[in-house]
């Protein structure tokens, strides 16, 4: 099964009514709690917004938190509001911020019991390089050394690719995981900035980069270069003019790759544009409020 969705939304700006340190005043009786988060670059003060489960357990609506080195603040929400009430403190929490606007959205296509499935997509693109050290690609492995992460395009770029094992992200935030989901890999795309209004042409590229590596007509030569080229642990720049030439093109012509995945979302992705395009003009509406 193939999905797609609106999956993160985030607005940046300015507090109107209160410094820092008394922001709790105003957010506590609009039904959020001051909370500390694990955030990329470590721990951050901020407030968050959860819903109660059936089974009493707890999972967040949307968090505000403190720019690092920055006067802003922004709020993350996914946008998907199970009722009136969510969306009311949402917007309530928004109407306290000054000079907002849309900082980030993520797009999210879920691949769930597919066949191939093993994290072995792979982002084929010529001008990015997959290495640990350069950042252009970074990889993160698991214990038992399974592929679980991989980012393509820098992090603080206004794109950014990411393919990752959701089971596996699922099961370290100890979340229940239906007994019928055999495997779940997830593509995002996160675009910021002015990007944010380009996510379906943005999404479109991504879709066209990323490929499973196959044993095609190749002969074991040309398969071994590309799957080095693709893996990072050979550059096109090591390679004479019309080798790196060659190869640029059989990566480009499909050949010795697989993208049936890719067009499957893309499908979807034409299915569902209309219908993501005004979740994210209804969030846009909330900012203007």
């Amino acid at each position: 099964m193939i999905d797609v969705k609106l999956d993160r939304v985030t607005v940046v700006g300015h507090f109107k009514l209160a410094a820092a340190e008394s922001l709790g005043e105003y957010l506590r009786p609009l039904g959020w709690q001051d909370m500390s988060f694990d955030w990329e670059h470590g721990i951050v003060d901020g407030y968050v917004l959860k819903r109660i489960l059936s089974n009493c357990d707890t999972e967040t609506v949307a968090v505000i938190v403190k720019n690092q080195y920055q006067t802003t603040w922004r709020l993350d929400t996914s946008n998907h509001f199970r009722n009136d009430e969510e969306k009311r403190k949402v917007i309530a929490a928004l109407d306290l911020f000054e000079n907002k606007h849309l900082s980030r959205i993520d797009i999210a296509f879920d691949f769930i019991n597919m066949d191939n499935a093993g994290m072995r997509h792979r982002f084929v693109k010529s001008n990015v390089t997959t290495t640990e050290i350069k950042g252009e690609s970074l990889w993160i492995r698991g214990r038992n050394s399974h592929l679980q992460t991989l980012y393509a395009g820098k992090r603080k770029s206004l794109s950014l690719f990411r393919y990752y094992d959701k089971v596996a992200e699922q099961k370290r935030h100890r979340k229940e995981i239906s007994e019928d989901i055999e495997s779940w890999e997830r593509l995002e795309l996160q675009v910021r900035a002015e990007r944010a209004n380009e996510w379906l042409l943005n999404s479109r590229a991504m879709l066209s980069y990323f490929k499973l590596p196959q044993e095609y007509v190749l002969d074991a030569k040309d398969r071994a270069m590309l799957l080095a080229l693709n893996a990072g642990h050979v550059s096109y720049k090591e390679l004479a003019k019309a080798t790196a030439t060659k190869y640029r093109k059989l990566a480009k012509s499909n050949l010795g790759f697989d993208d049936s995945w890719a067009k499957e979302a893309y499908k979807k992705l034409e299915e569902k544009q209309n219908e993501l395009q005004k979740e994210v003009n209804n969030f846009v509406s909330l900012i203007n409020i």
